[in-house]
């Protein structure tokens, strides 16, 4: 998928390919998912949702205002589920009736990652997942600390 499509072309052909049941693999744009997807250096292969969405999912959805999202799903509710960017600290509220499809695929560095057979990124994703309200602080220490060693080396 390129991006010189319109985002009506975009939601419509994405949604038609997994409603006839193919695969739709395309680049991933933005920052939200680091540090498991890279702008423009990962992509993923999206499927149509079989058995419903569940916890640690990572779903592709549209926003009201026509944008396409990919957010791992934290919480499944009846009718709509919890998910937030594995970069990003709120979390968002997204209808099932939003959801075009799941990610089952992940491409990156020259390797494919199964999400639902790879045991190191579903242990990843529990352990990212459990640990976000202190992931900025470790993240910030981890940050400083380089700062200071850079600086101890000069």
């Amino acid at each position: 998928m390129t991006d010189n499509f319109s985002a009506e072309t975009k939601r419509t052909t994405v949604r038609e390919e997994l409603e006839n049941g193919r695969s739709v693999t395309f680049f991933t744009v933005g920052c939200s998912m680091q540090p498991l997807l890279f702008e423009r250096q990962t992509h993923v292969m999206l499927s149509q949702i079989k058995d419903g969405v569940k916890k640690y999912d990572i779903v592709l959805y549209i926003r009201p205002d026509g944008t396409h999202v990919l957010h791992r799903c934290v919480k499944v509710e009846d009718g709509y589920c919890l998910t937030r960017g594995d970069n990003t600290y709120y979390l968002e509220r997204v209808e099932n009736s939003t959801i075009i499809g799941v990610v089952t695929h992940i491409y990156r560095k020259g390797k494919m990652i199964d999400v639902n057979k790879n045991g190191a990124y579903r242990f990843y994703s529990v352990v990212w997942n459990a640990t976000y309200h202190v992931r900025h602080f470790i993240l910030r220490a981890g940050r400083k600390i380089r700062k200071w060693m850079r600086k101890s080396k000069k």
